[in-house]
């Protein structure tokens, strides 16, 4: 409430100009007219923001230190202390209202301070798409996350110019043309957010309708609850920021002495709370906690390499991998069909009479390679069932795709096309199924029994080639030689009909899991070839 006497001293004017000195005014001696805007701001509401603000301030420094996310930290840790800066001028302007300094602290800082936060929302969405999938997207992970920050340092740079120009004015039209400075650049953060709104939705539209193209690494944290509440808690971050946005731009759009820039009850609904929500969101549902410790396998790189092919790339850097490997039991051989036709499928028909179904190598004169592998600390490889690890050199014809091997596996019954990507370059096994992949670009090194195993296999795996793996038996990539060229290593990954597919590490407690495998029934009929195919002589 103002103080004000009625009484102006005649020192508050300046006898050059006639204009009161606004340094010089106090509660006491001048009008609110003379101040920089018609209300006191409220000293319980702005004391509250400014306290929530600074309590999210810790636990973002903590878990972002612990979490090793460090342009997220960056990006929230410097919003939340713009955001404690702006709110302690608006205190100090409760006191008075009248002096430039806090009046351009608060103005400056919470003008600026969302463009911070959204830099850390804009550094997810990469992150999301490589762990869903690459495949999907329209655009490289890497191009969402230069694009949006570029468009977001734009903004921040405009808008801090426009800041500065405004604190330094000496006049009404440098004034004005700081403010609109900073109307271009919050009006930059309105488009970039829409733009980031749509092409998300648009992403998470067509990761939708393409289950199989799912990133297979990284199934058991998209499986989860905490980190499905990430994602609602990103989106509304953002719409909560966009409508924050929506919200200045209108503000200064109609200058200091407009209706919107004196409605402090206005203010204090659609900028506080809007930013406090948000960073509520990005704070509770932390990618620290959110990400379960795999924000950093998430990662993409300016040089285009994938996740998982940086991955390898440290686990490349361990060191020396053991000498020493005792022979395999191994048997590279030609197989004869006696049925004089290649692969009859389930019920008796010939593979070759379906339009759908490709025209793979004949087996009279496929090569196929067959491992039995030792058990090996806790992977159990084919000691379980002692059925064989297979390898179809060059099986598939060169024409074939990612649809048209799908649709093969799929007309020929046995086995149900699941997913398209990469190998996981972490050994892990399966317990509840055996694995058909079918490579359809690249070429690639893998291993098949751990790493440290002496009886491991690792073949290079090629463009054409099928894999069968038996449940139990680990498997990891260990390097993809086609890095940054036109054909990365992809595969289609198929189960038997019906079967559901688990992550198993060798670690301690899969022991039951382990036990069960020798139940499991091996396949109908082979997956490529049908009821004569070369999985059935094994």
């Amino acid at each position: 409430m103002s103080h004000f006497n009625g009484t102006i001293p005649a020192y508050i004017f300046d006898p050059a100009t006639g204009e009161p000195n606004q340094e010089l005014c106090n509660l006491s001696i001048c009008p609110l007219d003379f101040a920089h805007f018609t209300y006191i701001p409220t000293l319980a509401g702005n004391v509250v923001y400014l306290a929530i603000f600074a309590l999210l301030l810790t636990p973002q420094v903590f878990l972002g230190i612990r979490g090793k996310t460090w342009g997220y930290m960056v990006g929230m840790v410097c919003g939340l202390i713009l955001e404690i800066i702006g709110y302690a001028g608006r205190v100090q302007m409760h006191f008075n209202p009248f002096p430039s300094a806090p009046f351009l602290t608060y103005i400056v800082t919470l003008t600026i301070a969302p463009a911070f936060l959204s830099a850390a929302i804009y550094l997810c969405l990469g992150r999301i798409v490589v762990i869903f999938s690459e495949e999907a997207s329209r655009l490289k992970p890497r191009t969402y996350t230069i694009i949006f920050v570029t468009c977001d340092f734009i903004s921040l740079v405009l808008q801090a110019a426009g800041g500065a120009i405004t604190s330094s004015a000496d006049d009404v039209s440098s004034n004005q043309v700081g403010v609109n400075t900073m109307i271009a650049g919050l009006s930059t953060q309105v488009v970039s957010l829409f733009l980031f709104m749509v092409l998300a939705g648009e992403y998470a539209w067509r990761v939708s309708r393409r289950p199989s193209q799912r990133n297979p690494r990284f199934q058991q944290l998209r499986s989860s609850k905490l980190f499905n509440a990430f994602l609602w808690g990103l989106a509304v971050a953002t719409v909560t920021i966009f409508i924050r946005c929506c919200f200045r731009v209108a503000e200064l759009s109609q200058g200091f002495n407009g209706h919107l820039f004196n409605d402090e009850v206005v203010f204090m609904v659609l900028e506080g709370p809007m930013v406090i929500i948000a960073c509520l969101c990005l704070t509770v549902l932390h990618p620290a906690l959110s990400f379960q410790g795999q924000w950093a396998d998430s990662n993409w790189s300016l040089r285009g390499r994938r996740s998982s092919e940086l991955v390898v790339a440290k686990t490349h850097s361990l060191g020396p991998r053991p000498s020493g490997r005792l022979p395999l039991r191994s048997l590279v051989c030609d197989l004869k069909s006696a049925a004089g036709a290649p692969g009859a499928s389930r019920g008796g028909s010939m593979v070759d009479d379906h339009d759908r179904l490709l025209p793979l190598r004949p087996t009279t004169t496929l090569r196929v390679s067959r491992f039995l592998i030792p058990a090996f600390e806790l992977y159990p490889n084919t000691s379980r069932q002692n059925k064989p690890l297979l390898i179809y050199h060059s099986c598939l014809p060169d024409h074939a795709t990612s649809s048209s091997i799908e649709a093969h596996l799929r007309q020929v019954g046995i086995v149900e096309p699941q997913w398209r990507y990469t190998m996981y370059p972490m050994s892990h096994f399966h317990s509840t199924t055996h694995e058909v992949l079918c490579v359809v670009s690249g070429t690639a090194l893998v291993c098949f029994g751990g790493d440290e195993n002496n009886g491991r296999v690792e073949p290079r795996l090629q463009k054409g080639d099928v894999v069968i793996i038996p449940a139990g038996v680990a498997h990891r990539l260990v390097s993809s030689e086609d890095v940054g060229g036109p054909e990365r290593f992809e595969m289609v990954g198929s189960y038997p009909v019906g079967k559901k597919w688990d992550l198993c590490y060798g670690r301690k407690g899969e022991e039951e899991k382990v036990q069960e495998i020798k139940d499991l029934g091996w396949f109908d009929a082979d997956p490529l070839y049908g009821e004569n195919g070369p999985v059935m002589r094994f």
